[in-house]
């Protein structure tokens, strides 16, 4: 019984690692598409550097 209660447990905390791990995942990359963003507005003025922007956050989306 010991062991099923181990297993278990071992099993819990693999699920809670891997839902941090996704958590800290999908918070990365909404940052990282935050400073796109921001980068993007910033040099929205510029035509060439805009058009390197754009193709590089597109394909984040």
């Amino acid at each position: 019984m010991a062991n099923l209660v181990n297993l278990v447990n071992l099993v819990n905390l693999v699920n809670l690692v891997n839902l941090v791990n996704l958590v800290n995942l999908v918070i990365l990359v909404n940052l990282v598409n935050l400073v796109n963003l921001v980068n993007l507005v910033n040099l929205g003025n510029h035509p060439n550097v805009k058009f390197h922007y754009i193709s590089f956050v597109i394909p984040l989306t």
